[in-house]
């Protein structure tokens, strides 16, 4: 089960793939840090 912080992390990474302008890059979110969402795509384990 993701814990808040990622929870929050991917709602973030996600909002920037939704968001259709063109700025899927981690440093176009002002929610999150680049390094958080690197840490969410790289680091944790999802059950799948």
């Amino acid at each position: 089960m993701p814990s808040v912080y990622q929870k929050a992390s991917l709602k973030a990474l996600l909002g920037l793939f939704l968001e259709a302008q063109g700025h899927a890059l981690p440093e176009h979110t002002h929610l999150k840090s680049p390094s958080s969402l690197s840490r969410i795509l790289n680091h944790y384990r999802w059950s799948t």
